[in-house]
């Protein structure tokens, strides 16, 4: 046996041996790569950061996001609104009261001028129904969606609250204001929202009933033993009928734990 004791040939042997060598079948050997390499790194990672028994929420890197961003290519449709108090007033005679506030009874008088809500019509109903004082006193009207048959009403700190005229809910956690609506047309659910007037703005699911969309869950606000809170979301769009894709923003920040891209699926 001839042994080669060069220093060069040994460092030359040896790097032929470590970048592959051919099997008795003539194929070449591929080097495995290190776990920190470019393809560990560019797979879409996800990391879950809420679930209950009605969604799962996790928080994806910027590439996956901006692939399915590019591969959706939807634009947000807004719903039509009127904001002509003198012309929803005619649309909506015999089926909503307003008045202004009486300081004296503490409620909307009907006999006041104003545009603020003394009582509702309720299809099906015989008798109307007054809106409630206490959570309405300080609430004005802002705008009508007729699609929806909604009134969206602006309270203190310029919060939302809205009248769902089909049902008579009240509950704007419900009802939500159109203007946040996100749905692509024919999927059996839809993003919406409203603003209570402190900092963030809140987020719940409908799902469409008949000819309707009615509250299905919230999205939490704040995530317990987590560093998110989802206050402003951007960039919202489906995917598909139980997956969407959202970004966080918070008050204009670039440098903070909270912001991120999200994708949501309805279980």
């Amino acid at each position: 046996m001839k042994y080669i004791k060069t220093g060069r040939y040994l460092s030359l042997l040896a790097l032929v041996s470590a970048v592959g060598c051919h099997t008795p079948t003539g194929e070449s050997q591929q080097v495995t790569a290190p776990p920190d390499s470019l393809h560990v790194r560019n797979r879409p990672h996800e990391t879950l950061v809420y679930a209950n028994d009605t969604i799962s929420i996790y928080q994806i890197d910027s590439l996956s996001f901006f692939a399915e961003q590019d591969r959706e290519n939807s634009k947000r449709d807004t719903i039509p609104y009127l904001t002509d108090i003198a012309q929803v007033k005619d649309m909506l005679a015999g089926r909503v009261v307003f008045g202004g506030w009486n300081a004296g009874t503490d409620q909307v008088d009907s006999l006041l001028a104003g545009e603020m809500i003394a009582s509702i019509q309720v299809p099906g109903e015989k008798l109307t129904k007054p809106v409630s004082p206490t959570a309405l006193y300080d609430a004005s009207f802002s705008k009508y969606f007729p699609d929806e048959d909604i009134l969206l009403l602006e309270g203190g700190h310029t919060s939302d609250l809205a009248i769902d005229l089909k049902s008579g809910n009240t509950d704007v956690g419900q009802v939500g204001n159109p203007d946040y609506v996100v749905q692509k047309q024919g999927l059996p659910f839809r993003l919406t929202g409203w603003f209570p007037g402190q900092e963030c703005s809140s987020y719940f699911l409908q799902r469409r009933v008949g000819d309707r969309f009615v509250y299905y869950t919230s999205l939490p606000i704040h995530v317990e033993d987590k560093p998110f809170t989802w206050c402003t979301l951007t960039a919202i769009f489906w995917k598909s009928e139980k997956e969407l894709y959202f970004r966080n923003t918070y008050f204009g920040n670039t440098d903070d734990e909270r912001l991120g891209f999200f994708k949501l699926i309805i279980k």
